[in-house]
């Protein structure tokens, strides 16, 4: 391969990739939609499964911007208490500091893109948090993946050519991150960790599948010296 093309940067989602870290969303739905409610939003019109994109909905349907602001910053901290009483049972997978070290070695830049809260996910990283050189969570961009933009983002706090798409894996557990890189010009590595099996993350357009991330360095180096990834798992 040439070296235009050579992988030299990996962005990994967390819950269900890095972490098990078993938030209970459909209560986090309930309470966002009962504030919604309360607000007087129609919450009957909300189409969107996820709650991201539910408040987003939301937002659209009222007035003014202050009571946008409002929606969002009383979304937030529901979601927040829910993620964060979810941090005392979660951990991080036992390869992740072995593979982030590795990773190193070969000098491929390692980054982390969550619709997670920061507070939730640094509390389960812990010291690994510097293993990785670039955390971009929902707190800090409005597009969130599947939206190209939040893994730009994170590509960007890589620099020194990890820039570029082309040159970099998103790993995921979720259809969504497979949709994302995609979206985004990146390859595409599903692990069925967590939330997705094979079928829907090659549906999503998941370039190879993984049993876990354990498996990525070696599968850059893979990528690194031949064509293609093969599927696997």
């Amino acid at each position: 391969m040439s070296e235009q093309r050579r992988i030299c940067a990996v962005l990994f989602d967390f819950d269900g990739t890095l972490a098990t870290l078993s938030i209970d969303f459909p209560l986090m739905r309930t309470r966002v939609l009962a504030a919604m409610q309360k607000m007087g939003i129609p919450i009957s019109l909300l189409k969107s499964r996820y709650v991201l994109e539910t408040i987003e909905e939301g937002a659209a349907l009222l007035k003014d911007g202050n009571s946008e602001g409002l929606l969002r910053e009383r979304a937030r901290k529901i979601m927040e208490k829910v993620e964060m009483d979810a941090v005392p049972k979660a951990s991080l997978f036992p390869w992740v500091a072995k593979t982030a070290s590795d990773l190193a070695a070969d000098g491929i830049k390692a980054g982390i893109v969550t619709r997670n809260c920061r507070r939730a996910v640094t509390a389960v990283l812990g010291p690994a948090a510097a293993l990785f050189q670039a955390l971009v969570t929902r707190d800090e961009t409005r597009t969130v993946k599947p939206n190209p933009s939040h893994l730009w983002q994170a590509l960007s706090l890589l620099g020194n050519g990890a820039t570029e798409p082309k040159r970099a894996i998103m790993v995921g557990d979720h259809p969504m991150d497979m949709k994302g890189a995609k979206q985004a010009g990146m390859y595409a590595l599903g692990v069925m960790t967590g939330a997705g099996d094979k079928e829907s993350l090659e549906s999503e357009g998941a370039d190879s599948v993984c049993p876990d991330g354990s498996h990525v360095p070696n599968l850059i180096r893979t990528l690194n010296g031949a064509d293609r990834l093969p599927v696997t798992g």
